[in-house]
């Protein structure tokens, strides 16, 4: 029909174009010379009026196809725009059909054709919007935290369940390093048959790393499952070094040739990839720093903070079963000589050697740590004072007996140990209490029974409580009278050496004495008299910064158990009413000196109190496991590194390394870092080169008594 339509156009045209070629020949000819002769023949054979017709009727005929052909283009034209007009995604490019247009002439439907390979190409690079958003907000909702280190397994099904929602996707699998036992499979629940598929899958990839290893990229493949047919997806990231042995993909039983899917599934692999390459990196980094946290550097024996925690824990459950157990103190006699005699070196050598003849005696449900120099202390569980006095006799005649050698050539025929052990339940029922009657009893050896094992009588005992008890009245009495003292040690800013703060340092009157807070703080949270201690000194320091103009913050210790009180909220909202001072200004330094249970209230608290405009820093940073816990859980500003650690970064490399992951965590969560004990130019130097913000010791600034 278009056809024929075309033809009688054509002829039209050709017809109009005749007539008028001839029309204006004859008209030139009445304006010419021969003008006399063209008029006599066209008047005389009668042709001048039969033509003169015919121009309208040519005309009109014209106009008229010409209105016909206008109305069809026009009408093609406005359904062409109308179908761009309702493309808004990427599925609606599949729905357009540009051939049902028609334009009736050869060049315009040559343009409809290029118009059409063209939205082709774009259906092939374009992405759909909505699916990009999925994508973006998958990623910014699953960021790696310490909750994650705990359970990555969990974390990444999650993440596997929830690819769900873009892409039909039945598991993902992760290769690290070159091992099969490194391979890690992620399926969806809902697969059937899961654990044959798990065990197949895991063979295919096995394979498939034998023969291909991390030099070549793997290719993708069909795996048939029973009925089912899998595909597998490989992705390598081959530009970002930490992720160069890593390989992973998918298990889909979808094909994803579509250029859009593809797309979003090679996002997602590399997404997959640095979640769990991040996840294996950062869980061996936290095992090594717990493992550091709690052992001692030189022996790999536990150290004096792991001791704290596990003699409260046994004690425990000492309680609860009606157990026994036994605290034994074991101080190397003269061993001072030693390192005098034959140097550190030695000394050291030594020392590893006592401490594996320790690990002999202290085995299976005992336990043994190196308390510093060369004390060290155990804990005998489950067993009576007549049992922990064999084995510790057998302990001291075996290190007697012992010959100590280094480097082949013979250095002691045997040392000798002075040994105090202290009886839970019968001779103290606390941790402190059983230590220092331990301690004691190692003392009274060292003056008259070296090379013993000393054990406390009934008189020792009464005299160590009456002792106890004395001190602890006076100590309630000081308190009862608020005869504290203070002075504010500065913290120092280290790039700029200008002051940000001062920690404020207590001493009380105890009698005609003064005492610090390493004397009188374990003796105050054993009376339970924390709380009322935090809040005279926080009343005090509130007092004081209204009296003077100071910029700089002000780092009051206190404990959990006071935070976590309500009655501690309201005292705050009550004081910053009265005095009138920047909250900002202060900052509550956690410190544990009890064991504490209630995280959760603890959690609330510091973050009502963090919206009235006070700041928060965790002291002792490394000192327990509670650390890492307050980190993550409480609002903190500021972090402070254990003084040993800090101490130690200029001469041991173990507590360097601690230090660096500490700095670096800390600047992960945003909190700035205080490094304790800068007590030389050499520890300040690696403070800077560590990237430690801030620092505080008597080599920046010793502490000033105020007046408060």
């Amino acid at each position: 029909m278009a056809k024929s339509i075309r033809h009688l156009f054509f002829a039209l045209i050709v017809l109009v174009s005749f007539v008028s070629f001839y029309t204006g020949l004859f008209l030139v000819f009445f304006v010419i010379k021969d003008f006399q002769y063209v008029k006599s023949i066209l008047f005389h054979q009668g042709l001048i009026v039969p033509i003169l017709s015919l121009t309208p009727l040519v005309f009109g005929a014209a106009i008229l196809v010409s209105d016909f052909f206008k109305k069809r283009i026009s009408k093609s034209i406005v359904s062409l725009k109308n179908v761009f007009n309702e493309l808004n995604s990427i599925e609606d490019l599949a729905t357009i059909n540009l051939n049902k247009h028609n334009l009736f002439f050869k060049e315009y439907n040559t343009l409809i054709y290029d118009l059409e390979k063209f939205l082709e190409r774009i259906k092939q690079l374009a992405v759909d919007k909505e699916e990009l958003s999925k994508i973006i907000k998958m990623f910014e909702k699953y960021m790696i935290t310490f909750e994650t280190l705990k359970n990555p397994e969990l974390f990444m099904k999650k993440f596997v369940l929830e690819t769900q929602q873009i892409l039909k996707i039945d598991g993902y699998f992760f290769l690290w390093g070159e091992k099969e036992n490194n391979i890690n499979l992620y399926l969806n629940n809902n697969v059937l048959h899961i654990d044959e598929v798990t065990k197949v899958i895991k063979e295919y990839l096995s394979k498939n790393l034998l023969k291909n290893g991390f030099a070549n990229s793997f290719k993708n493949g069909e795996i048939k499952i029973g009925e089912d047919l899998y595909r597998i997806y490989f992705k390598k990231v081959e530009d970002v070094p930490f992720l160069s042995k890593c390989i992973s993909g998918v298990i889909t039983k979808e094909c994803m040739d579509d250029t859009n899917k593809r797309f979003i599934l090679e996002n997602l692999l590399t997404f997959f990839n640095s979640v769990e390459a991040t996840i294996k990196i950062l869980s061996k980094n936290i095992e090594e720093i717990e493992y550091f946290l709690i052992r001692d550097s030189l022996t790999n024996l536990f150290n004096q903070r792991a001791f704290w925690d596990e003699l409260d824990f046994r004690i425990s459950i000492a309680m609860e079963y009606n157990k026994k157990l036994a605290v034994v103190i074991i101080d190397l006699d003269n061993f001072k000589k030693i390192n005098d005699t034959y140097g550190h070196y030695v000394g050291d050598r030594v020392l590893e050697e006592v401490a594996k003849i320790l690990k002999k005696h202290f085995s299976g449900n005992h336990f043994i740590s190196r308390y510093g120099g060369d004390e060290f202390v155990g804990i005998l569980f489950d067993i009576d004072l007549d049992g922990a006095v064999k084995i510790a006799n057998f302990l001291r005649e075996d290190l007697y007996n012992h010959p100590f050698y280094v480097n082949k050539e013979l250095i002691l025929h045997g040392i000798t140990a002075t040994m105090g052990i202290a009886i839970y339940p019968d001779n103290a029922q606390s941790a402190k209490d059983l230590f220092i009657l331990a301690d004691n009893m190692v003392l009274k050896g060292k003056r008259f029974y070296k090379n013993s094992v000393m054990i406390p009588d009934q008189v020792e005992r009464l005299t160590f409580f009456k002792d106890d008890a004395e001190i602890s009245l006076k100590i309630m009495e000081s308190l009862k009278n608020k005869r504290i003292k203070f002075s504010f040690q500065p913290i120092y800013s280290l790039n700029s050496n200008n002051i940000f703060g001062y920690e404020v340092l207590t001493r009380l009157e105890v009698g005609e004495i003064e005492i610090g807070a390493d004397k009188f703080i374990n003796i105050i949270s054993k009376l339970r008299l924390s709380m009322e201690f935090d809040f005279l000194v926080v009343e005090k320091v509130f007092r004081y910064l209204s009296e003077k103009n100071n910029e700089a913050k002000i780092f009051i210790n206190i404990t959990p158990l006071t935070l976590s009180n309500e009655e501690f909220y309201n005292f705050l909202k009550k004081l910053s009413e009265t005095y009138n001072i920047d909250n900002e200004k202060i900052v509550f330094e956690i410190v544990e000196r009890e064991s504490f249970d209630e995280l959760d209230k603890l959690i609330i608290n510091c973050n009502k109190i963090k919206r009235m405009g006070f700041k928060f820093a965790i002291d002792d940073f490394g000192s327990g496991y509670s650390s890492f816990t307050y980190i993550k859980t409480l609002p903190a500003d500021f972090v402070k590194i254990e003084g040993e650690f800090v101490r130690n970064i200029k001469h041991n490399l173990k507590d360097k390394l601690i230090v660096d992951a500490i700095t670096n965590i800390c600047r992960i969560h945003n909190v700035s870092v205080i490094a304790e004990y800068v007590e030389d130019e050499t520890i300040l130097k690696e403070a800077m080169s560590l990237g430690i913000d801030l620092g505080q010791g008597f080599y920046l600034g010793k502490p000033e008594e105020l007046a408060v």
